[in-house]
């Protein structure tokens, strides 16, 4: 398909970070921007790491006469499009954009491009659009989507250095915590273990992130990938009354679901003699 030279214009324009319209915000309702060719762009719902959603795009002629050659250019970093509007053609990877020529829009009429845009990460995403006519300024909007994270299974296992420790002696509690996917953690993993009241808290460390220590021991370990993981060790000294101390620690992600809550805490029993 042959494209307008307008088509050209909007490409380098994208480039240089050109002057876009009023900017979006984060939920599903559609943003517009005026001009000779109104814009309007946005997602049927809101948007979710992983999750194609409908996403519509329009464009609107707002003068009293026609307009000729319309090229109509839109992009989408860190996504995928699963769908190609009629009239249009997908260009580029990293950044995948779609190209579209109209040969004319009437006075008043629009033309809409529906698509399938997938997220492949969390967080904000700024998804950008543009049109031109023959003889026409071009039209730049930006629609800034606040995108959710997908549900991740982070899990936590544990042991002990020694099932039965002796009376007052050291021992250590080692706790994996791994991210088993299907995707990288957001926000900030955390790992928390309130010590039983017959233990004495001795040191604390891990392999990801810090740890303060204590009666209650907790650790920011930062985000983990997909079947990324971190140990936390934590050294107590056993009671000087024989017993059974059961020790229970516990994970949680700090912006997203957990795909298996099940998993999310471990109980060690220790019998000191």
């Amino acid at each position: 398909m042959k494209l307008p030279e307008a088509f050209v214009a909007i490409l380098a324009l994208a480039a240089c970070g050109g002057t876009a319209l009023p900017q979006a915000r984060g939920s599903a309702d559609i943003v517009a921007a005026a001009g000779p060719l109104a814009l309007s762009m946005g997602p049927a719902a809101p948007l979710v790491e992983g999750t194609s959603t409908a996403y519509a795009m329009t464009v609107t002629n707002t003068t009293a006469a026609a307009m000729n050659s319309v090229t109509f250019s839109a992009s989408f970093p860190q996504s995928t499009i699963n769908q190609i509007p009629a009239s249009c053609v997908r260009i580029g990877g990293g950044q995948p954009e779609i190209i579209c020529s109209v040969a004319s829009i009437a006075p008043g009429a629009s033309v809409s491009f529906d698509t399938q845009v997938r997220p492949n990460v969390a967080g904000t995403l700024t998804y950008t659009c543009g049109a031109a006519a023959s003889g026409s300024l071009l039209n730049l909007l930006d629609d800034v989507e606040a995108v959710s994270p997908a549900p991740t299974d982070v899990q936590v296992t544990g042991s002990a250095s020694s099932g039965a420790p002796p009376l007052g002696s050291a021992f250590t509690y080692t706790f994996q915590v791994k991210n088993d996917g299907p995707y990288p953690s957001f926000g900030g993993v955390t790992f928390s273990d309130v010590l039983p009241s017959s233990l004495t808290f001795l040191a604390v460390s891990t392999s990801a992130g810090t740890c303060a220590g204590g009666a209650s021991v907790s650790c920011a370990l930062g985000d983990l990938a997909v079947g990324g993981q971190a140990t936390i060790q934590i050294s107590v000294r056993a009671p000087a009354v024989a017993q059974s101390v059961a020790d229970t620690a516990s994970v949680s992600i700090g912006a997203q679901a957990d795909r298996n809550p099940a998993n999310d805490s471990v109980s060690i029993t220790v019998t000191p003699k």
